[in-house]
């Protein structure tokens, strides 16, 4: 992974943290050259980040890479400061910007199943704790087998309530397709402008934000592309690199939408720098969900600002100011006829 892509990685995770009003003022950036076992950085760095800790007063403490939970209690424990890392952060996101009853659920699994993963990984210790006589396990057993019961049946009630939000959720799709209404969902990296594009061709009214996952409940449209055709629209949640396994675990049933569109739509920011890497890491995450082959078209967005050259399935367009859009149409339209 070249330096380039390190500094993204690191000015997205900044964009990231401001979007939950956690103002980033000050930044270390360094080579890993040997891992350490006990607290994955050397005690070099840790001395400096706790003296700089100490010197500016900093509350929070957020590494981009992501964290074992004994390398995150050891590093808090060093620094005496509170550590987060870069798949804490989203789920963080997520749990504040759910709105709906089934996303609120989805993200409530995600951490979780993310809670309950570090929880193994954090009690291992106690696991070898024994008191008393014989085959009687000391409190620390105790304590674990207690939070590991009250996780999985959190857990459970959770999944049988997204199972009747799938029930309907699949109610509504076998209506669709006895009507043979085609639908077409949109996907992307998070930020590229996928709600309003959505708007503006539904004519509806989702949150738009210049912020990362402003939106994650998915919404469905109808959208009119001519005198004789129209189709369903489902906008999806925002993809972004390294996107947590816990989340596209829990919002499987929501993403599985994906596997019944009869086309996709994927939209890119053409003013971006990074747009060839940001495009492969939506198809890495397309790949893992897809369970079948989906045409699919890919509208450049943004594209008043870039000179960007597009090729055959490519469509420039600018959502915010309406250009390309009756051409996005006819592909569309194009586009299910031929499927």
């Amino acid at each position: 992974m070249g330096q380039e892509h390190h500094l993204e990685k690191l000015l997205e995770t900044e964009k990231l943290a401001r979007s939950l009003n956690i103002e980033p003022f000050f930044v270390v950036k360094f080579k890993l050259k040997n891992i350490n076992r006990k607290h994955l950085v050397s005690k070099q760095i840790l001395d400096y980040l706790k003296y700089s800790a100490a010197e500016l007063n900093f509350p929070l403490l957020i590494f981009t890479c992501e964290l074992s939970a004994s390398w995150q209690r050891e590093i808090e424990k060093y620094l005496c400061s509170k550590v987060i890392d870069r798949t804490e952060l989203i789920l963080d996101i997520f749990s504040d910007r759910a709105r709906s009853h089934e996303g609120k659920l989805q993200v409530k699994l995600a951490q979780l199943n993310h809670m309950a993963t570090r929880l193994v990984k954090i009690w291992t210790h106690l696991e070898r704790q024994k008191g008393g006589i014989g085959l009687r396990g000391g409190p620390g057993e105790k304590q674990i087998e207690t939070d590991r019961r009250i996780i999985r049946e959190n857990i459970n009630r959770i999944q049988k309530r997204l199972a009747k939000v799938k029930k309907t959720r699949q109610q509504n799709r076998s209506y669709r397709k006895r009507n043979n209404v085609p639908v077409v969902a949109l996907v992307g990296y998070t930020n590229v402008g996928k709600s309003t594009l959505f708007n503006l061709l539904t004519k509806k009214n989702i949150l738009v934000k210049n912020m990362p996952f402003a939106s994650l409940d998915t919404t469905t449209g109808k959208v009119y592309l001519n005198n004789s055709n129209s189709c369903i629209l489902v906008d999806t949640v925002g993809f972004i690199e390294e996107l947590p396994k816990e989340l596209i675990s829990a919002f499987r049933s929501t993403l599985e939408e994906l596997n019944d569109a009869d086309l996709i739509l994927h939209v890119l920011d053409a003013t971006d720098e990074n747009l060839s890497y940001r495009r492969n890491c939506v198809n890495e995450t397309l790949a893992q969900i897809l369970t079948k082959q989906i045409p699919i078209l890919e509208v450049y967005n943004k594209s008043e600002l870039s000179s960007t050259t597009v090729g055959a399935r490519q469509i420039k367009i600018s959502a915010l100011e309406q250009l390309g859009i009756e051409n996005l149409k006819e592909n569309i339209a194009s586009s299910l006829n031929q499927h």
